[in-house]
């Protein structure tokens, strides 16, 4: 079956059956277009009940993965998620080059981390950044998550350097099947050679001689896309979208295979999880009973709230990402909310080791570059740090002679998050020179390849948009915040609030060691929901069933 038939099949059922966990009111939505020419949605659904069972903050890689288990077991779900459901064929993302309001969160202007910002229509975009003193991060606002804006990149660390960065309590092997079950279900797979083979793919095959001229070898990496979808582009009878360069605004020809493609729809088969797009959780506290109070906003495709509410739940998911989850957290406990949260919550929140930076390299790359990305080395021979370091595209539509490089780096610097309560939001803590030593990492990887090629790395002048030579004040790949063993336990559960779960990328480390971390996000996701379901809620359920029973 189709994923756009599916889709729209699972919505129709769980409207008829009832089962999700709230009534469906009235419409709150605008129908037609918005001022910008975006369609908007038809309707937008309200809930007359305010009280749920489950309740996910965040749809991302996490909170999808959560939803779906929780559907299956028959809980009913309340998804929460500040930004918008898109859709490619009836709901289409911006396009790269002119952006618009599609692009970016409420804001007027482009956030992209170089090249020309765009003035654009204040609109519930996709793509996010966070700035804070030092540090710049991005993150997808959508239902979806990070997987919306991300690369598709699915790879997981090395075990012994995965075990240089995570706790000890935390096995390996025992998370290798759960890596599994996520490329499944996300049908990860590497580049086809008759794809690999395309013009658009010249600046790889550059990147392979250089880095084997060094004594590198390139990997194939995990990528969670549609190969079929992207040999029609190829062929011209879809629209051209991963060959042009499409990603960090989502793909148009529907070529990434998404959360919303996969776990989101499949957990809305279920008939017991809703989701509901537009909705910003603003606080979290307890009430007498035990429960767990949720202050959201509902607002509109412009960022203007259309009403306040509270709703109520026993069990509390929280995946929000890296920042949402930990600003949310902070703040609940400084504001005497959440008083029993730890002095952990907050710390140990890094960057993944994240360098943008680019190089020239003398040859011709290729005027229409474009992906996904699919060849990466690792770098265990770098003087400073082994680093991951992946071959992006870079689709300004001239011929470069240069190469965009995405690093990795295991670093080990980490910053922590405190409340400012005169600003009235968390702020992050990063030391200043905090990325230096990745930035080191990349100037020797650089360097190295500067020896291999006679010294021919200037990138012509003159380019429309010229690449970064680098870039290390940004991350794309915010981590940590929540530790586990620190601020939970190694399954997500927070000390000092039962049925609280923390179930994203703030459980990690401040790192990946070295890989990109939606597929290792999924896997602990996939494994910590199962030992939950099985500890905290099944044999609750178990206990209510014969209760009813015995009625």
């Amino acid at each position: 079956m189709k994923n756009k038939n599916y889709s729209h099949l699972t919505r129709r059922q769980f409207i008829k059956s009832g089962l999700t966990g709230f009534a469906i009111g009235s419409s709150v939505g605008i129908s037609g277009c918005d001022p910008m020419g975006i369609p908007l949605p038809t309707a937008t659904q309200t809930e007359t009940e305010d009280d749920v069972p489950a309740l996910i903050i965040g749809s991302g890689f996490g909170g999808a993965v959560t939803a779906l288990r929780l559907g299956e077991a028959g809980i009913r779900t309340m998804v929460l998620e500040q930004g918008r459901r898109w859709d490619s064929a009836s709901a289409p993302f911006s396009p790269t080059f002119p952006p618009d309001g599609r692009s970016t969160w409420l804001r007027n202007k482009t956030v992209l981390p170089f090249g020309p910002s765009f003035p654009i229509g204040k609109y519930t975009g996709v793509l996010d950044r966070v700035d804070y003193p030092n540090m710049h991060v991005y993150r997808g606002t959508a239902v979806g998550g990070g997987s919306i804006v991300y690369g598709g990149v699915s790879l997981q660390p090395p075990e012994d350097l995965f075990y240089q960065i995570f706790p000890i309590g935390i096995s390996y092997q025992e998370l290798l099947p759960y890596y599994e079950r996520v490329r499944s279900l996300l049908r990860v797979t590497t580049v086809p050679p008759d794809i690999e083979a395309q013009p658009h793919y010249d600046y790889t095959r550059v990147f392979t001689q250089l880095v084997n001229q060094i004594g590198l070898e390139t990997v194939d990496v995990g990528q969670a896309a549609d190969w079929d979808i992207i040999r029609a582009e190829i062929a011209g009878t879809r629209l051209p979208s991963a060959i042009i360069g499409e990603i960090l605004y989502g793909g148009n020809s529907g070529y990434k295979n998404s959360l919303d493609q996969n776990y989101i729809p499949m957990a809305e088969a279920t008939g017991f999880v809703s989701i509901h797009p537009l909705h910003r959780v603003l606080d979290i506290t307890t009430e007498n009973s035990g429960k767990y109070v949720v202050t959201v906003e509902q607002i509109d495709e412009t960022g203007e709230v259309i009403q306040s509410k509270k709703l109520t739940t026993t069990y509390l998911f929280l995946a929000a990402g890296s920042i949402g989850t930990t600003e949310l957290l902070v703040k609940a406990r400084e504001l005497g909310n959440l008083p029993n949260l730890n002095n952990a919550v907050g710390q140990g929140w890094g960057t993944n080791g994240n360098i943008l930076f680019s190089t020239g390299v003398g040859v011709e790359t290729g005027k229409q570059q474009g992906g996904p990305v699919i060849k990466a080395i690792l770098d265990r021979e770098n003087t400073e740090t082994p680093a991951l370091i992946e071959s992006p595209f870079l689709p300004i539509g001239v011929e470069c002679k240069c190469l965009m490089l995405f690093m990795n780096a295991l670093d080990t610097e980490r910053g922590q998050f405190f409340y400012d309560t005169d600003a009235h939001r968390a702020e992050l803590i990063w030391p200043a020179g905090g990325h230096d030593r990745a930035a080191r990492a990349a100037a020797d990887f650089v360097e190295r390849i500067n020896a291999s090629n006679n010294g021919n790395l200037e990138i012509p002048a003159g380019l429309p948009i010229s690449p970064p030579d680098l870039i290390k004040d940004t991350t794309y790949t915010p981590l940590g915040g929540m530790v586990m063993g620190k601020a939970c336990d190694f399954y997500g559960r927070v000390h000092g609030y039962p049925r609280m779960y923390v179930m994203d990328g703030s459980l990690l480390p401040g790192s990946c060691a070295t890989a990109n971390p939606s597929l290792t996000i999924a896997a602990f996701a996939e494994r910590n929901i199962e030992r939950i379901l099985t500890d905290d809620l099944t044999m609750n359920r178990e206990k209510r069933e014969k209760k009813e029973i015995g009625r």
